[in-house]
């Protein structure tokens, strides 16, 4: 745990989102000590003789690739202390880490990168296609009156979100899988961020969209002054009047708040066919680029990329 608090100590400037040191300790270690976190969620640091050489997030992901369910390792906040760089400790430690991953059962590792492509490259990563957007919240057209009822989400309203998500993505070539325990270290984690966040800082403002009473889709975006990030939005009953009624509750949202632009991950697969090319504009990412090294021929990296975006912004670590 000390090795782990002088790595936090060190990555609080890049990684602390405007909390103090001691808060950002405490958000990190409340995500580990999850129900899911503790099974699924490690901090590893590699050293010599007690010298911390490097360090990283690793998470067991599970996935579903056509028919098939995989377990994939997700690996996160590589950083090596400022004392130890340009020795290859990060290289050496990610390649035992892979091997290690590979040896538990894992079909591949992912990670999202925000060096480039060319240093995971060489490790055994292979780019997969990221875009972002950005848009004027006023350009979200606002349409009719909608007959359906947009709300808040509620804290009990969260299993239903959860089966939104699960009937919703069970059509597409690739998935994350979210078992009831990953969706409680979801909220666990936005809970402590809201509950630590400076002032000023990130904001959840989240809807459920009913028709006659029952749930058909939910939008999940966050205020980031001025502009409003869409994480995820799920149409269940795949009709586009209600994509467009969640989008109208976001451009109602975001002006009430103050904010002018929403921006975002370009969504997975066929969900980006809800965000029509006259309004949104999908450009190539230049950060948090994702990236996958596959140890199982049945994880086809050239198939994954031919299913264009893979991960809602919730999917990032």
């Amino acid at each position: 745990m000390d090795e782990i608090r002088a790595i936090l100590a060190e990555t609080h400037a890049l990684w602390g989102e405007g909390m103090t040191l001691d808060e950002y300790m405490a958000f990190v270690f409340a995500q580990m000590e999850s129900p899911w976190g503790r099974e699924n969620f490690r901090y590893l640091v590699w050293k010599e003789g007690g010298v911390i050489l490097s360090s990283l997030k690793l998470y067991r992901l599970q996935v579903r690739f056509g028919t098939r369910q995989m377990a994939l390792g997700g690996i996160g906040a590589v950083y090596t202390p400022r004392a130890q760089r340009g020795r290859g400790h990060a290289r050496a430690m990610l390649a035992a880490v892979l091997d290690h991953v590979r040896a538990e059962g894992a079909s591949g590792a992912l990670l999202f990168s925000d060096i480039g492509t060319a240093y995971y490259q060489a490790l055994g990563f292979h780019p997969l296609p990221s875009h972002e957007f950005s848009v004027p919240l006023h350009a979200i057209p606002m349409g009719e009156r909608s007959p359906l009822a947009i709300e808040p989400i509620r804290e009990a309203e969260w299993s239903e979100i959860e089966r939104l998500y699960e009937h919703a993505t069970a059509s597409d070539p690739f998935a994350l899988l979210r078992s009831s325990a990953y969706w409680d270290h979801l909220r666990r984690k936005e809970r402590e961020r809201v509950r630590r966040r400076p002032a000023g800082g990130k904001l959840p403002c989240h809807r459920i969209a009913r028709r006659a009473g029952k749930g058909v889709g939910y939008v999940l975006t966050v205020f980031d002054p001025p502009a409003l990030i869409l994480q995820e939005l799920i149409v269940a009953d795949g009709r586009p009047e209600t994509a467009w009624a969640l989008l109208g509750a976001i451009r109602e949202d975001g002006e009430a708040l103050g904010g002018t632009q929403l921006s975002g991950w370009w969504p997975p697969q066929g969900w980006s066919r809800l965000l029509p090319r006259e309004v949104f504009h999908p450009r190539p990412r230049d950060r948090e680029l994702t990236m996958i090294a596959s140890f199982d021929p049945a994880l086809d990296v050239g198939a994954l990329a031919a299913c264009g975006d893979l991960f809602w912004a919730t999917d990032h670590f």
